[in-house]
């Protein structure tokens, strides 16, 4: 297997045997990386003493829920992600409700089961499309964002409902 990361130089000289200089073998040698963890990338940041820092590279991923039937409530879809370092995330939403007899759909975006946004979406034929964008820097943790629609004040029933939320992320 290629070495991940060596000197330019590669020193020809057989070792000497002497340990108080260091050995061509050592040198050769590919380095080690300590710290991180699985999934980081290392990255230059000249605020670090050693001028660089682990963080998570970007990641992408989508959860898609769907169903139909009486419910006032549809639970829907929803992502967790686990965070070793702070990071930006970008949440993006499509959801599709048809609702038998409401004019409204409340669409609500929880972290961890609580409601952070919420949005009331109006139509005269009870079929609604709902594509908000979130842009959050989230700490450290394992967080789960999660899409619930629902009929305004209780009243309606879905006919169908679709939601997906696609999340991007990268550590900061």
């Amino acid at each position: 297997m290629a070495e991940i990361l060596s000197h330019t130089f590669v020193n020809p000289h057989v070792d000497s045997g002497d340990s108080t200089i260091t050995a061509s073998s050592e040198w050769n040698d590919g380095h080690t990386f300590a710290g991180g963890a699985d999934g980081q990338i290392l990255i230059r940041d000249s605020t670090q003493p050693k001028g660089a820092r682990w963080t998570h590279g970007p990641r992408v991923s989508f959860a898609t829920s769907s169903g139909s039937g009486g419910v006032v409530t549809a639970e829907s879809a929803q992502n967790t992600i686990v965070f070793t370092s702070p990071a930006v995330i970008v949440l993006s939403i499509a959801a599709s409700a048809l609702l038998s007899d409401s004019t409204a759909v409340k669409m609500s975006l929880r972290r961890d089961g609580i409601e952070v946004f919420n949005a009331n979406f109006v139509g005269s034929d009870s079929l609604f499309h709902i594509l908000p964008t979130f842009n959050i820097t989230e700490s450290a943790g394992t967080h789960t964002y999660g899409i619930v629609l629902s009929s305004v004040n209780g009243f309606g029933t879905f006919t169908g409902w679709t939601s997906r939320l696609s999340t991007f992320s990268v550590g900061i």
